[in-house]
């Protein structure tokens, strides 16, 4: 029997055929045994036309499915530092799982796809998580090889290299902040690309589709080679004394 949390009961078959159930276990044994976790939505979304949708209402009951017919040593819980809700071995580190499917991305992205993937494609190759998942991991753990951006209406994922950027940008960026320095001009974000889009003669955002203000920071703070380091506060670049 299948205990629903408001206390409903169900047989199981009722809520789907034993040949379902197997196909289900085999997808998320599969995905663990890759990866060492899979998100739940995701499993649910690719079975939740072959369950009974007055048993399984949503992600949340399916979850409580899943966990009463998973293997032993399985938990769901929510993922630290993005919150969505994977299934995990018991003694299984969610970190470590994570980066190395960071790494995985960025393989697949700068091997695979030469660079620059859609969000679709991304998702394609790893779907066992979410396309938001999938965009989390690469904000935290890829930042200093991957930038999001927006080409034509779609979310596309690029290493820094395909983005086109001149080849002397990072000694432009330098220059650029020596300048606003001498002025004692604070290098907001706002300021800085003003700067940027005037020295290239472009709206650097809008060329280089570039979608927010994060996307802007975290390239700008992964292009900059100068002395003293520098590092985003309260959105002003700032560095330490040299």
């Amino acid at each position: 029997m299948f205990r629903r949390k408001d206390d409903v009961f169900f047989l199981l078959d009722q809520v789907s055929d034993k040949v379902t159930r197997n196909e289900l276990l085999a997808t998320a044994n599969a995905y663990l045994h890759k990866y060492g976790c899979f998100e739940i939505s995701e499993l649910h979304r690719q079975f939740e036309n072959r369950l009974n949708r007055i048993c399984i209402r949503n992600v949340e009951d399916f979850e409580s499915f899943y966990q009463q017919i998973a293997q032993s040593g399985v938990r769901c819980v929510a993922a630290p530092q993005v919150g969505n809700r994977i299934a995990r071995y018991n003694n299984g580190n969610v970190q470590t799982s994570f980066e190395a499917i960071t790494k995985s991305i960025i393989i697949f992205i700068t091997e695979s796809c030469y660079g620059s993937c859609t969000e679709g494609n991304l998702h394609n190759e790893f779907q066992a998580f979410s396309a938001d998942l999938l965009g989390k991991l690469i904000r935290i753990f890829a930042e200093n090889e991957l930038i999001c951006v927006e080409i034509n209406d779609s979310i596309c994922y690029q290493s820094f290299e395909t983005l086109g950027l001149p080849q002397n940008f990072a000694d432009t960026l330098i220059t650029i902040l020596d300048r606003l320095d001498e002025i004692g001009l604070p290098p907001s974000q706002e300021v800085l690309h003003t700067a940027i889009s005037l020295e290239l003669g472009v709206n650097f955002r809008t060329e280089f589709s570039l979608p927010n203000w994060n996307t802007f920071r975290r390239l700008i703070a992964s292009c900059f080679k100068g002395e003293p380091r520098r590092e985003w506060k309260n959105n002003i670049f700032l560095g330490g004394e040299r």
